[in-house]
């Protein structure tokens, strides 16, 4: 037999109020729908990601493979005018080297040998950064004493036939460089060389742009 009059808990009506908002909030038809919109941008966000990342993957390869063709296109240039440039600089040096018969021919007719000679062999022992300069001393002396020989001699001729190899070989050092820096000019090649693909000329060879010192 129930109790009618017993007299009921206090705060009943807050407990039933608490305990069903719970429920709303846990289970009810609203939250559950909200979860679900929730997972459902959730998967789409992660599918559009993934999506996203395996297409960048060919457009990269694609990009970088593209951008290799283009740098190999300037590359190429430029890295054959520095090796022309470098050999016709060798055979500069080489034939400077073998100018003896030049300052023979000098000392026949009455020009200073010892002096050119000094000036020889400053280049013969010159190293490989000062030797540059030295062939462009020996080379505008062995002018300056032809060209004092033709004033004053028969012999000038012989003197100026000798010398004549000497000069084209330093002639053909300015032509290679100056195509090698026109090798340079196009955009691919200009990359190439800023990025260290293609070698680019020292400030020493700077020289080469002003040619021989004297045309004879």
């Amino acid at each position: 037999m129930v109790d009618r009059d017993r007299p009921k808990p206090k705060h009943t009506h807050q407990y039933f109020r608490n305990t069903n908002q719970s429920a709303l909030a846990d289970g009810t038809p609203h939250a559950v729908k909200q979860r679900v919109e929730y997972n459902l941008i959730a998967a789409l966000l992660r599918n559009l990601l993934r999506t996203t990342f395996i297409a960048i993957i060919p457009t990269v390869l694609v990009a970088g493979a593209m951008t290799g063709v283009w740098l190999s296109t300037g590359v190429r240039p430029v890295t054959e005018a520095a090796k022309d440039m470098r050999s016709a600089q060798s055979n500069w040096f080489a034939v400077l080297q073998q100018a003896h018969p030049v300052i023979d021919e000098l000392g026949i007719h009455g020009a200073p040998v010892g002096e050119v000679e000094k000036v020889y062999f400053a280049f013969i022992d010159a190293t490989k950064e000062e030797r540059p300069h030295q062939a462009d001393v020996l080379l505008q002396v062995l002018q300056d004493q032809a060209e004092t020989l033709r004033a004053t001699s028969e012999g000038a001729p012989r003197v100026f036939e000798l010398l004549l190899p000497v000069t084209q070989a330093r002639f053909e050092v300015t032509r290679t460089y100056e195509r090698w820096l026109e090798a340079m000019r196009p955009p691919a090649s200009r990359a190439a060389v800023i990025l260290g693909l293609a070698p680019s000329p020292r400030e020493s060879d700077a020289r080469y742009a002003q040619g021989a010192t004297r045309d004879i």
